[in-house]
C-alpha cells in the first residue's frame, strides 16, 4: 500500500527450490487478492488517493513567499496577491491578516504589500537578508488553493529578492514547499507573475532584450587598442539611471585584466588618489618594447552576489593620451565564461570623468548599436582630485 505498486505485481521472498517459489508465488498472491477485497484495505487505499491528490492541489490556511536566496539589502514588496488559478487572473483578496518574518518599521508595515498602492511598500527587518530570513504572505482564516501569485518588488536589484518558494500550512510551524521560482533561465524581475512551470517555460537569453536582462557579471571593456596603460581612479555601479543607488554593497569580488603593481582593487576603494592600471599599453618612453593592449582585451568588472540590471557606471579615469580609453563597452555575462559576454551598450568620446548610462531601446532599435555619449565633467570632483593628488604628493607622471 505504501509503495503504490499493486499487489500482483509485489516482490515476494526467497523459496527454496523452483517448486518452492511457485507454491509460494501461488499461495502469496492468492492471500493478496483476498486482502484487497477486504473492507479496511478498501478505505486505506482511498485515504490514500485522497493525501495524493490533496498534495498535488493542495488547500491550506497559510500561504508565503520566502526569500530562498537572500538580499543585498532589505527586501522591498510593494505589492503581492495571491490567485486561486494558474494565469494570475483571479486574486483571492479577502484575508484574515498579513504575516512576515519581521518589519523594518513603522512606516513599512505587512499591509503596505496588500493595499493594492505600488507606491507603499513592505520592508524585511533584516538587510543583507540570509536565505529564508525574508518571507512574507497572508492567513486566510479558510482554506484556499494558490496557484499562481502577482509580485511587485522594489525597481532596484538591491531590494529583490530573485529567488522565492511558495510554502503553505495550516498551523504556522509546519511548511510545506508548493513551487520555487527563479531557479532556471529567468531572472524574477521587479514585476512578476509566478507561476509554477515558469522555471521551465522561460529563457531571458531567448525571451529578453539586453536592456531587460540581469546577470552576476558586468564589466566595461576597451573596444580600441591602447598603447597606454589603462589607468581608472574609481568606478562605480549603479542600478539607478540617476547614479545615486551603489551596488558596491552587492560586489562579491572584483576582476580585471592581468595588472602589473596597480592592483584592481584600487578603482573601488572610494579613494580618488589611487589608482588601478593594467599590464598591457606599455608603449612610451621608459618601455623598452611596445606592448600595446589589444582591442577589447582591457576590462575591468565585478561578480555580484545576485543577479543585477546596470543602469548606471560612474568611472574616473586618467586624462586622453596618458591612459583613458575613448570607446568603451559595457558588457554581462551569467557564467563568466568565454564567449558568453554580451554587449548591453557602447559609448564613444568617454571623457576623464564619465556616468555611462546604457540606452533603453525603442521597439524596432537594434539593442547592441545603441550608441550614446552621456560623458559629465565634473569641475568640483576635478578640483578634489587634484587636492587629494597634492595631499599625498603624487603627481599623474609619477603614478605612471
Amino acid at each position: 500500500l505504501q509503495s503504490g505498486v499493486p499487489a500482483e505485481q509485489m516482490p515476494l521472498p526467497p523459496a527454496r527450490g523452483e517448486d518452492g517459489r511457485v507454491i509460494q508465488a501461488v499461495a502469496v498472491r492468492a492471500v493478496l487478492r483476498r486482502l484487497r477485497r477486504h473492507p479496511r484495505f478498501r478505505q486505506l487505499h482511498r485515504q490514500r488517493a485522497g493525501l495524493l491528490r490533496r498534495l498535488d492541489n493542495p488547500a491550506a490556511t497559510k500561504w508565503r513567499l520566502v526569500c530562498e536566496s537572500g538580499t543585498t539589502g532589505r527586501w522591498w514588496v510593494r505589492e503581492m496577491e495571491f490567485h486561486v488559478e494558474g494565469l494570475c487572473q483571479e486574486a483571492h483578496r479577502s484575508f484574515r491578516s498579513s504575516i512576515s518574518s519581521g518589519t523594518a518599521d513603522a512606516e513599512h508595515v505587512m499591509m503596505n504589500a496588500f493595499d493594492g498602492n505600488t507606491e507603499t511598500f513592505w520592508g524585511s527587518q533584516c538587510s543583507g537578508c540570509v536565505p529564508r530570513a525574508a518571507w512574507l504572505g497572508v492567513d486566510f482564516g479558510t482554506q484556499v488553493k494558490v496557484a499562481c501569485i502577482k509580485l511587485v518588488q522594489d525597481e532596484r536589484s538591491a531590494q529583490q529578492c530573485p529567488q522565492l518558494v511558495l510554502e503553505y500550512s495550516d498551523d504556522g510551524l509546519l511548511w510545506i514547499e508548493r513551487y520555487r521560482y527563479g531557479f532556471g533561465k529567468h531572472v524574477i524581475g521587479p514585476v512578476s507573475s509566478l507561476q509554477a512551470d515558469m522555471d521551465e517555460r522561460l529563457d531571458d537569453e531567448v525571451d529578453l532584450r539586453p536592456s531587460q536582462r540581469s546577470a552576476n557579471f558586468w564589466r566595461l571593456v576597451c573596444a580600441v587598442e591602447l598603447k597606454r596603460q589603462w589607468g581608472i581612479y574609481e568606478l562605480q555601479f549603479f542600478d539607478d539611471e540617476a547614479c545615486k543607488d551603489s551596488l558596491e554593497s552587492g560586489i562579491l569580488r572584483v576582476m580585471s585584466v592581468p595588472t602589473g603593481s596597480f592592483p584592481v582593487e584600487n578603482a573601488f576603494d572610494s579613494l580618488e588618489h589611487t589608482l588601478f592600471k593594467t599590464k598591457c599599453g606599455k608603449c612610451g618612453n621608459s618601455s623598452p618594447e611596445c606592448v600595446p593592449c589589444p582591442p577589447s582585451e582591457a576590462f575591468i568588472g565585478a561578480e555580484f552576489t545576485h543577479p543585477v540590471n546596470i543602469k548606471c557606471v560612474r568611472i574616473s579615469q586618467l586624462e586622453p593620451g596618458v591612459g583613458n580609453c575613448p570607446e568603451i563597452d559595457l558588457q554581462f555575462s551569467t557564467t563568466n565564461e568565454e564567449g558568453s559576454w554580451t554587449i548591453r551598450d557602447s559609448f564613444l568620446e568617454v571623457g576623464t570623468f564619465a556616468l555611462l548610462i546604457p540606452k533603453m531601446p525603442v521597439d524596432g532599435e537594434k539593442v547592441s548599436e545603441a550608441q550614446t555619449n552621456l560623458n559629465t565633467m565634473s569641475m568640483f570632483t576635478f578640483v578634489l582630485v587634484l587636492v587629494s593628488a597634492v595631499t599625498v604628493g603624487t603627481t599623474r607622471e609619477e603614478l605612471g
